[in-house]
């Protein structure tokens, strides 16, 4: 079980961080705003504005799925994040984890379920489903969970279906001296996790005592399965918001918020 925490953690990251439509590590931002063909399609006085988007978004999913670099938004298919940490010190739960090689598949194949944008307000609501995701990691762990040590290093993989995922943000305007460029101010993420399968660890820790640590919270945490994913869900939840905040601002620098969703043809 204490792979499932594992993977359920750092699959529920990625889900939150795909919602919002980045992926791995961006490249270097253009100097000059680009401002690509796209984001004329949908105005802002279109009373069907989030219907356009929705549209647009499905359109995209292609050029998604491969990356657009110019935009900062590198691909989906598959998801990479080369380096992802945890810390978290909570009553019951105090562990340390280092990811690295962070790979889902399967982001670009999310549903969009509802979305509002208010563009005046600079407001956005958006609910979304993704139907399948495989994800695959190495990490080394070290913690205790409901006052049960647990630490290992190994190679982590599992699936994960009809995961759903709400976001909430709020943005502000940065006036800078090629315009204004609209930015992140809060973001609000909810993700209610899949069902989980085909779970897999292969430990690649030489120490023994680990690896029967490891068997022993095996059956500890099969008998409290469901107080650990109310306790992984929120941390999950809190690290994809931090990552996702730090992306979707690069994506913002790179198009002047007047070129974004513009008033009238």
């Amino acid at each position: 079980m204490i792979s499932k925490t594992l993977v359920a953690t750092f699959l529920f990251a990625c889900i939150a961080y795909s919602s919002t439509l980045p992926a791995d590590a961006p490249s270097k931002p253009s100097k000059k705003p680009y401002t690509p063909e796209f984001l004329s399609k949908c105005k802002r006085s279109d009373p069907k504005l989030n219907e356009c988007i929705i549209k647009l978004i499905n359109e995209l999913r292609p050029q998604l799925a491969k990356g657009i670099p110019r935009l900062q938004v590198p691909r989906l298919e598959p998801l990479t994040i080369p380096k992802l940490l945890i810390n978290r010190n909570l009553e019951n739960l105090k562990i340390k984890a280092n990811a690295e090689n962070v790979t889902i598949w399967g982001c670009s194949g999310f549903v969009i379920n509802s979305l509002n944008v208010d563009p005046d307000k600079l407001k956005l609501k958006m609910a979304l489903t993704l139907p399948k995701l495989y994800g695959e990691f190495k990490a080394d762990f070290d913690g205790k969970v409901l006052n049960f040590p647990i630490k290992g290093k190994g190679k982590f993989s599992g699936n994960m279906t009809n995961t759903k995922c709400n976001v909430e943000g709020d943005g502000t305007l940065v006036k800078q001296k090629e315009g204004e460029f609209l930015q992140l101010k809060t973001i609000k993420i909810k993700a209610t996790p899949g069902e989980m399968s085909n779970i897999k660890y292969k430990s690649t820790s030489n120490s023994r005592q680990d690896d029967a640590l490891i068997q022993t919270a095996r059956t500890f945490f099969k008998e409290n399965r469901k107080q650990l994913e109310r306790m992984v869900t929120p941390i999950a939840e809190e690290t994809a918001v931090e990552i996702v905040s730090q992306i979707v601002n690069n994506i913002l620098k790179t198009v002047p918020f007047e070129d974004i969703l513009k008033q009238t043809a």
